[in-house]
């Protein structure tokens, strides 16, 4: 009866042992950071665990001494100790490089698109923080994803401490959360007493939460409105409101500008947007353009070629202020560009150094139904510079009905314009600081078009530039990797059942009777 009590107090304090080994690994993984169920629990089981476990053993110790004595004096005890000690040594090995690797950080990405790297502007713009800017990430039990976390860490681990973040259950404090006007999957920056939300998981999101954060000042660009140009509201793939929206994601406010019914120029506009007009701008309008630009203004204009508008034969104020006031030239062509199988989508084939271009460096831009455009040198105070220009295998068609009527033909020497041609001009003029860029297309950036490629941004970061917002310019973009899975044939997938079914068993046991034949020709 005494060596049965005895036997049973070993295996509970066996079993105590082992608890108190595995709160043990949980208090290291707390004390890392890995997992936090509540410290004060972990240390109180913990202690509850070590006393229960050194009193049965005291007991056991009482109730067969002459065991404990065998134990620690012979062979086994010098095994024991032997393995103890490794078991000891292995542990530490173990925590040291747990702590060493939590206390240093590093990931690789790779990903063929670098899509878990922050681009390089996110960095420079956590780089910038000079306040501490803490993300309230509210997500309720189970709805948080692995890339959201990810994308939080990754944003925590490149702002030398400037950013934080708490996970919130929207569901067990929902005082938090209204107060905050969060509901599941919002996450609210803070910066001192200044919030802003971000309704996705993106870095882009990120990025624009905490460009609202930094300048919260109001900044107002006016899009012209009259003259058929593309609607800022749409719902087709004709229309603006992707780049509205983007625009307003960077805390810009975007309005209408009629000019037609209300002739005045509001002092709040940064710049003036005339995105791709299907009737003339009038001359009074251009007059009130002229003297907004006078005074230090920006303008960017988008122009279709003239057989896609309604123009006709009336005359066009606004191609004849651009060309005598600032050197710039809207050719009456289609730009043809036969490096892609649609020749009549031209393709930005090189950039100019230019703030507005610099982050788009191997991302091209494409324009359909584009129309060339020149530059002249004509005041010594304007600095004109051609943004973007086609390939060589390109020109500015001008046999527009026989294009119309035939599609496509071959370069006319001496009637075409030979390329590369300019596609979008930028002038800048020193003495009263006004900006001018002029696009010779304007589907490229609506709806339809905004996500091909650097379309979205290039508008983007034109409006930026020409808004004197430099420091707000447009992220560059990932190009997405379309991957397909091709199933095998009929043939591989026999081969593939054949090998995991069939083979490696068969090798298994074939393994298991050599080994078997060799112990019984060894006796």
């Amino acid at each position: 009866m005494k060596n049965k009590i005895a036997r049973i107090t070993l295996i509970l304090a066996g079993v105590g042992l082992a608890a108190s080994i595995l709160l043990a690994l949980v208090k290291i993984a707390a004390l890392l950071g890995v997992y936090n169920p509540g410290q004060d629990n972990i240390t109180r089981w913990l202690q509850l665990s070590l006393g229960i476990t050194v009193l049965l053993a005291a007991v056991f110790a009482i109730l067969d001494p002459e065991r404990v004595r065998l134990f620690l004096t012979g062979r086994q005890a010098h095994y024991g100790s032997n393995a103890l000690l490794s078991i000891i040594a292995f542990a530490l090995i173990l925590f040291l490089v747990n702590w060493f690797t939590y206390q240093n950080p590093k990931s690789w990405d790779l990903t063929e698109t670098k899509a878990n790297t922050l681009a390089p502007e996110t960095i420079e713009l956590l780089g910038s923080l000079t306040q501490e800017v803490k993300a309230l990430a509210f997500y309720s039990t189970g709805s948080m994803g692995t890339e959201d976390r990810t994308l939080l860490d990754l944003f925590s681990q490149n702002s030398n401490g400037m950013f934080t973040y708490q996970v919130i259950d929207p569901q067990l404090d929902p005082l938090t959360a209204e107060r905050y006007g969060a509901s599941d999957g919002t996450i609210v920056f803070q910066m001192g007493e200044s919030t802003e939300q971000a309704a996705f998981s993106t870095e882009d999101e990120f990025d624009a939460a905490l460009i609202r954060l930094l300048y919260p000042a109001e900044r107002v660009i006016y899009f012209l409105a009259g003259h058929g140009e593309a609607s800022l509201d749409g719902f087709d793939e004709f229309s603006l409101s992707r780049l509205k929206g983007a625009l307003e994601g960077k805390n810009y406010t975007v309005k209408p500008l009629n000019l037609i019914a209300s002739p005045a120029i509001p002092e709040d506009a940064l710049a003036i947007v005339i995105a791709g007009p299907l009737q003339p701008v009038s001359q009074e309008e251009v007059d009130l353009l002229k003297a907004y630009l006078d005074g230090g203004g920006s303008l960017i204009v988008e122009m279709e070629p003239l057989p896609l508008t309604d123009f006709g034969d009336s005359p066009d104020p606004l191609s004849q202020y651009l060309e005598t006031d600032w050197g710039v030239t809207l050719e009456n062509d289609v730009v043809v560009d036969t490096a892609t199988n649609q020749p009549l989508i031209a393709v930005a084939s090189e950039y100019a150094a230019h703030p507005i271009t610099d982050k788009l460096r191997g991302v091209v831009a494409v324009f359909p139904t584009a129309r060339s455009l020149k530059l002249a040198g004509i005041n010594d105070n304007l600095d004109p510079v051609e943004l973007i220009r086609t390939g060589e295998n390109s020109w500015g068609e001008t046999d527009l009905v026989k294009l119309d009527t035939e599609g496509v033909t071959e370069f006319n020497e001496g009637a075409d314009l030979i390329g590369p041609v300019a596609l979008a001009v930028v002038v800048e003029n020193y003495e009263n600081s006004a900006r001018l860029v002029v696009f010779g297309d304007s589907e490229f950036a609506q709806d339809g078009m905004y996500d091909t490629y650097g379309n979205g941004s290039l508008l983007i970061n034109t409006i930026d530039w020409a808004a004197q917002q430099e420091d707000l310019i447009a992220l560059t973009p990932k190009n997405q990797v379309e991957r397909i899975y091709n199933l095998p044939s009929q043939g591989q997938t026999l081969t593939i059942v054949l090998g995991s079914v069939c083979l490696l068993p068969l090798l298994v046991v074939g393994a298991g009777a050599a080994a078997w034949v060799r112990r019984k020709r060894r006796g």
